[in-house]
């Protein structure tokens, strides 16, 4: 009689995900707790708890109630999950799901996803505000002993979560900006340079009361792109002009009244400088509302693209990073990194390049 091909249960390829971890020195001492597991695995409490009933049963691990499973011996996987034995693990840190991420992130990512497939290597995203706050030194303690990586990717990382991985000397890529006091190795957006540049064309135009608009000042990156925007001014030509900087929080409330602020002046900005893409939508309405239109009284340029702005008229004036371009410089930085070879203090930088659109006008306006 000949055999029945049997499919393998998911609890099976949970057990031997977490044997290959074990074998591997991903978790000593003991495993990590089943919420984060069930998290880390992407599986549920039920198969989880299954898959630990298997290894307690061939004495991989001592199951105790209300404690973290023991870890007995390190156990060889019996090859349901085969891998080369050039693997390796990338953790990275954002402060949201990638759902919740501008497209343009979440596109590079996939891509970095993918790419690292092909390498035989794995991405574990870790995402959420504790790793982001004041007190981040805790959170990345044990999000680090509890799954230890061969290398870490940070994105939009604050300066403690920089200084704390400084002072670890973990193999880590900032996926940004990294502050003047924290030499790690970085891959980002030349945001000094856009800032520069933006700012110059639109004094080129005519404008000397020009905005630069911003979220989240606490960023490196976006520090660069200010001062990057002021520097521009610094020319004899431009004595007459203005850099106005504003900061807002974010949600359309906060971008509304940060216009208002702006437009009460004594002399409003006949420019704006959107750093972030998320606020022009809001800008372009807030706008309409109070009966100037684009670019004919308010000329825009927006720091960064996304799919969405070709379904808009006027096509916009904005800085466009290829998703593809970026990932692989990112792809490059993470391999050296786990492989040691990634000298501290590298950055790359990626200039994006400008696409002039219809939203940027001369001032003053022509004569009709």
């Amino acid at each position: 009689m000949h055999r029945i091909p049997q499919r393998v249960s998911l609890i099976v390829q949970t057990k031997e995900v977490l044997l290959e971890g074990i074998h591997r020195g991903r978790w000593q001492g003991e495993l990590p707790g089943e919420r984060w597991l069930c998290k880390e695995l992407q599986v549920s409490r039920w198969t989880l708890r299954g898959a630990l009933t298997m290894l307690a049963r061939q004495q991989v691990i001592r199951v105790t109630h209300g404690q973290p499973c023991k870890i007995v011996k390190k156990a060889r996987a019996t090859g349901v999950r085969k891998r080369s034995s050039g693997d390796w693990h990338v953790g990275l840190i954002t402060p949201e799901p990638i759902w919740r991420l501008r497209p343009f992130v979440a596109l590079w990512i996939d891509a970095l996803r993918v790419w690292l497939q092909s390498q035989g290597a794995d991405l574990h995203q870790y995402d959420g505000s504790r790793y982001y706050g004041p007190g981040c030194a805790a959170a990345l303690e044990k999000l680090t002993q509890q799954a230890p990586h061969d290398c870490w990717g940070l994105l939009l990382s604050t300066h403690a979560m920089q200084r704390w991985f400084r002072d670890r000397g973990l193999p880590v890529v900032v996926v940004g900006s990294t502050f003047e006091d924290v030499p790690l190795s970085s891959v980002d957006i030349a945001y000094r340079a856009v800032g520069r540049h933006a700012a110059g064309m639109l004094l080129a135009q005519g404008h000397r009361h020009i905005a630069w608009i911003s979220s989240d000042v606490t960023l490196a990156g976006v520090l660069e792109c200010q001062r990057g925007f002021i520097e521009a001014f610094a020319s004899p030509r431009y004595a007459d002009a203005e850099p106005i900087v504003c900061q807002h929080g974010g949600t359309p409330p906060d971008i509304c009244r940060t216009l208002d602020r702006l437009l009460r002046r004594s002399a409003p900005p006949t420019a704006l400088f959107l750093q972030q893409s998320n606020a022009l939508l809001t800008t372009i309405t807030y706008l309409a509302q109070q009966g100037l239109s684009v670019p004919r009284h308010v000329s825009i340029v927006v720091g960064e693209d996304e799919p969405y702005f070709r379904h808009l008229v006027p096509e916009i004036a904005k800085y466009s990073s290829g998703s593809d371009t970026f990932y692989r410089s990112v792809c490059r930085a993470l391999k050296r990194a786990a492989e040691g070879t990634l000298v501290a203090g590298t950055h790359t930088q990626i200039m994006p390049d400008f696409v002039p659109g219809a939203t940027i006008a001369r001032f003053p306006a022509p004569a009709r």
